[in-house]
């Protein structure tokens, strides 16, 4: 107990359990009618997935996960998809909009979400060779309450097609490629499965509010698809990019924040009216390890995704940072 009366409790000792209870009594308040089937569901996955992944798989090398991070995951994925935009019409909506879908669409959608949400959330970080092995374990729990589920194929290429309600391959919505000549070379990105799984991923995190980590080796397109989600990403957005290298220092932070963002107020800094700023930072990891070990940047960026804001370091004032919205890349951590 600290000497301002708070009870600090050991992730280890408080389990994963409390954050699917929370999120299930809060998600209730505006979905009602799904949020208590999720709640089970989630919680009966989490609980078998969860110690296969840590014994049976393997993860990215060098990017390990905790428990309460994948179902927070998971959770967020739940989030972004059973929402306006994908049909479902919420308990709270003082307009009266009539439902885009009938009861049983709504009902066939939550357990299609609720199984696809499963594989990109506690299944995200694995190591490709892990990912068949994983897909064997958890086809059969997710056919307990999701009969749609294939009983072959890699549930990993699947996405879902809102209008009719079933499981699609991605290879099916992959945009055709046209080739520009003036087109640097290294800004290319020829369409496939894997980029456009990615950016559907990206799309739906980022209109839910929710910030992204993209992890994995050098040189596998993190930075590509991003940029090119922020090139096309539409008209409510703002985007600016910036790159970590081992000599940024939070200095250099608190320039890009203020050179990317307005001023609205002394203490208040946006993004241009009727938008939301998309910030995107690439080679999060390469920041020097100073004398204790930290990464000061990166803990500056936290504080400002955690906290909402800064400090001035001149005139010790609270600096707030709002409408914005962060995607960060980075390769396996370490210093640059």
């Amino acid at each position: 107990v600290s000497r301002c009366g708070m009870v600090y409790l050991e992730p280890v000792h408080l389990g994963w359990r409390p954050l699917v209870t929370t999120w299930t009594e809060k998600f209730e308040v505006k979905f009602p009618a799904h949020a208590q089937n999720l709640g089970k569901w989630c919680m009966a996955i989490c609980e078998e997935a969860i110690p296969f992944i840590r014994e049976e798989c393997q993860e990215a090398p060098g990017i390990p996960s905790m428990d309460n991070n994948i179902v927070q995951c998971y959770l967020r994925m739940l989030t972004t998809f059973i929402s306006e935009e994908h049909g479902f019409i919420p308990a709270d909506d003082e307009e009266g909009k009539k439902p885009l879908k009938t009861d049983e669409e709504q009902e066939k959608l939550t357990r299609l979400y609720c199984a696809l949400g499963a594989l990109w959330s506690l299944g995200a970080n694995l190591h490709e060779n892990s990912r068949k092995k994983f897909i064997t374990f958890l086809r059969p729990k997710l056919q307990r309450f999701c009969s749609y589920i294939p009983d072959d194929g890699d549930l990993y290429k699947l996405c879902i097609n809102d209008e009719t309600c079933e499981f699609q391959p991605i290879k099916n919505i992959v945009p055709d490629f046209d080739f520009d000549i003036n087109e640097p070379f290294f800004n290319i990105l020829v369409p496939t499965t894997e980029t456009t799984g990615q950016r559907v991923l990206l799309a739906n995190l980022m209109r839910s509010g929710f910030n992204v980590l993209i992890s994995g080796e050098t040189g596998v397109g993190k930075s590509v698809v991003v940029q090119q989600f922020l090139n096309t990403a539409g008209e409510c957005y703002s985007t600016a990019s910036a790159n970590f290298s081992a000599q940024t220092s939070s200095s250099n932070v608190v320039d890009m924040l203020e050179n990317r963002l307005e001023r609205k107020r002394k203490n208040l800094l946006g993004a241009p009216p009727g938008t939301t700023m998309l910030i995107f930072v690439d080679d999060m990891n390469m920041p020097m390890l100073e004398y204790y070990g930290a990464q000061p940047p990166i803990e500056l960026l936290r504080q400002v995704i955690d906290y909402g804001g800064f400090y001035d370091k001149k005139k010790l004032f609270w600096k707030n940072v709002a409408d914005s919205q962060w995607i960060a890349a980075f390769g396996p951590p370490g210093g640059g």
